[in-house]
């Protein structure tokens, strides 16, 4: 049978302590550069001198979804769907209007823009509660 971990399916021996030890520098390498578009904009509306306080804010974000990872490894198609409902739909949904924001030039425009940052965070929001709702649910 196969894992949810994918890495947890792989035989003992040092070939496969080693795709182990890749896949950990992988995720470990990449997952603070993929938070930077967000914290990017969120640090550029919160003004000068956020820089410090966004980057204490994503290690700590980081830290805190690898105690996740951690404690629901069995578990973890569930954080997963939590997570992509509650990260993913945002970063899709959201954060194109929202930069859009910007360099719309007309009041129409601000207005759809505002609207897709709504739709997009009641999304959000509704996946996210259907993620923590049917988590007793799921055959794992």
């Amino acid at each position: 049978s196969v894992e949810v971990a994918a890495t947890e399916s792989l035989a003992t021996g040092p070939y496969p302590d080693a795709v182990r030890g890749a896949y950990v520098a992988v995720v470990l390498l990449t997952f603070p550069l993929q938070l930077f578009p967000v914290t990017d904009l969120i640090a550029r509306s919160a003004g000068p001198g956020a820089a410090r306080r966004d980057a204490v804010v994503r290690v700590f974000l980081v830290l805190f979804l690898a105690l996740l990872a951690v404690v629901f490894r069995h578990r973890l198609d569930h954080v997963v769907s939590i997570l992509g409902a509650a990260a993913c739909a945002p970063l899709a949904l959201v954060v194109g209007p929202w930069a859009h924001l910007a360099v719309a030039t007309t009041a129409a425009g601000r207005r759809v823009d505002y609207f897709c940052i709504t739709v997009g965070w009641v999304v959000a929001a509704a996946c996210t509660a259907n993620a923590v709702a049917t988590w007793g649910d799921a055959a794992s």
